[in-house]
């Protein structure tokens, strides 16, 4: 549900458009929106700032209302619940009319003020996304160590090594937003889409402050809870590493199997090569079941990629950013 929206719903639309989720953060707020307005304004050209508010239930509603009730460049989105900042930002981009959208914290550990350094090498470079990579970043190790270990994992899957996926400061054109929408799955983790439509994506250094207010809402359980979701989500990796394994096991059982046999055949009054046996068959064994279950894990991999309703390809008409898909997968 929406509290406001522009005054003339068919002027023209902005040049910019800001996605801002906010959960629980009344002492950021005021300086947030002030700083925001004194940023976009200094661009020199038309825009909007979205904030969509997820489920907050400090004075934050009424924070927001208040900044859409005195510009109407400022729209607001309540979520009825706390869904998370991952449907926040798509409700943010259901909703832009900007041809260049931007997205940041509300806490302001991403300072506005960098928004128009990204802006700046998205249309030097022309590229289609320009990410921040939070330098100096002031977070604790328990917020550190679980964002290294997620870079390094969402490169893996999906072959695009940037330094930072955790860094919400970042700018699209509207073209690869429009991309995003076109995924129907339930669990969208937005960096690794953009890496799958293989658009371009530059880097940029950006400062990271302190957290100007309140506390982090990422607590470790949930960083975990994101990771699970993006490696089964993005991947049937875990599915075919079993499938390995057991290939392995298996593989080493029918050597161990033989060699044993063979050393049996050797020494026949030892019978301590009937344990070495059964031991090795048991190997086998549990090869097979490993085996089995990776088969079935391959098919239930394959149900989820079905479902997830992606377009089948995607085609490029005159620039590096896809702009036509197929029937769904």
């Amino acid at each position: 549900m929406s509290s406001s929206a522009p005054s003339d719903p068919s002027s023209s639309k902005p040049r910019f458009s800001v996605v801002i989720p906010v959960f629980n953060e009344e002492e950021c707020l005021e300086q947030l929106n002030q700083r925001m307005i004194s940023v976009m304004d200094s661009m020199g050209e038309s825009f909007e700032i979205i904030y969509v508010n997820d489920g907050s239930r400090d004075r934050s509603t009424d924070i927001l209302d208040a900044f859409s009730a005195a510009d109407e460049r400022v729209r607001v989105i309540h979520f009825t619940r706390n869904f998370g900042q991952h449907p926040a930002v798509y409700a943010g981009f259901d909703h832009v009319r900007g041809e260049i959208i931007a997205t940041l914290d509300a806490d302001l550990q991403n300072p506005p003020e960098e928004i128009p350094k990204l802006v700046e090498a998205l249309m030097a470079g022309g590229h289609d996304v320009v990410a921040g990579v939070r330098s100096h970043r002031h977070d604790s190790i328990l917020r550190t160590l679980p964002s290294r270990f997620v870079n390094w994992m969402v490169g893996k899957l999906t072959g695009v090594p940037l330094r930072d996926y955790g860094c919400l400061l970042r700018v699209y054109r509207r073209e690869v937003i429009e991309m995003l929408l076109k995924c129907e799955e339930r669990t969208k983790y937005f960096t690794a889409l953009i890496s799958w439509l293989g658009v371009d994506i530059a880097e940029v250094d950006v400062e990271h402050a302190p957290r100007a207010g309140g506390e982090s809402k990422y607590h470790f359980l949930k960083l975990v809870s994101m990771n699970f979701d993006l490696l089964t989500g993005y991947s049937i990796f875990p599915i075919q590493m079993i499938s390995l394994g057991g290939i392995l096991f298996a593989s080493l059982g029918i050597c161990f199997s033989i060699f044993f046999l063979a050393l049996g055949l050797v020494y026949y009054d030892n019978d301590t090569w009937w344990i070495l046996l059964g031991f090795s068959c048991g190997f086998f064994l549990f090869g097979l079941l490993f085996m089995a279950l990776g088969f079935i894990g391959e098919y239930i991999g394959r149900i989820m990629i079905e479902v997830k309703d992606r377009p089948y390809y995607l085609i490029r008409k005159g620039g590096r950013t896809p702009d036509q898909v197929g029937a769904p997968e």
